[in-house]
């Protein structure tokens, strides 16, 4: 039934594209709804009905550029929309205090989050920003999230570089330096934008590294 994955109808699409079609100065624009629009792939459930023609809706020209946030799924999870480069970071929220369903085992938790937009970056890059994720554990209270929780503390968004650019960016900046290694806090004074960056986008950069004979080394890019 409907109420099992939601639904925007073309009235509403209508509505919106006449409300957003308006000039705006917003650097940033966020919209919240319960059902997922974006399907999870790691899951058999059905996402929002015309989900795909709100989230194409918020990519057309004009309208800005979009964080979608979103519930339901418990499933914390942080990627961009399908689509072209201008399409809207969507953040599947984890839920606060729910108890997990079973196919959530090991890869999600009861998280919350404090979602920074810099606004000076936003001017050069676009909608970017970073996510202080926090996770509950039973006997332990809050701590900061690892990559096993879905978002992890320090998750960034919004800077899409091609890989394969990222890595030579990085490698040139090891060269430079002329070290055995350099650590995360170093390359990101040397490359700011790597903040902004998909932590699944990292491990494509990772993978080019590699390529070329450099380790990277942790995989959670936080040392």
């Amino acid at each position: 039934e409907e109420f099992h994955h939601g639904r925007v109808s073309p009235f509403t699409l209508g509505k919106l594209r006449d409300a957003l079609g308006r000039p705006t100065s917003a650097m940033v624009n966020i919209l919240l709804c319960h059902h997922h629009p974006l399907r999870h792939p790691e899951h058999e459930i059905d996402e929002m009905k015309d989900g795909q023609s709100l989230l194409d809706l918020l990519s057309e020209p004009g309208m800005g550029d979009w964080l979608v946030v979103h519930g339901h799924m418990h499933h914390p999870r942080l990627a961009y929309a399908q689509g072209g480069s201008g399409t809207p970071v969507v953040l599947s929220a984890g839920s606060l205090c729910a108890t997990l369903p079973a196919r959530l085992n090991g890869r999600a938790a009861n998280q919350f989050y404090i979602v920074t937009f810099p606004l000076d970056d936003i001017q050069q890059y676009g909608l970017v920003g970073q996510i202080e994720a926090w996770d509950w554990t039973f006997g332990k209270g809050m701590s900061r999230s690892t990559v096993r929780s879905g978002v992890a503390w320090g998750a960034g968004f919004g800077h899409r570089r091609n890989a394969a650019q990222v890595a030579g960016d990085i490698a040139r900046v090891v060269t430079r330096k002329d070290q055995e290694f350099i650590k995360w806090a170093e390359l990101l004074e040397a490359l700011p934008y790597l903040k902004y960056t998909l932590l699944v986008d990292l491990q494509q950069v990772a993978a080019r590294l590699e390529g070329r004979g450099l380790k990277v080394s942790p995989a959670n890019w936080s040392e």
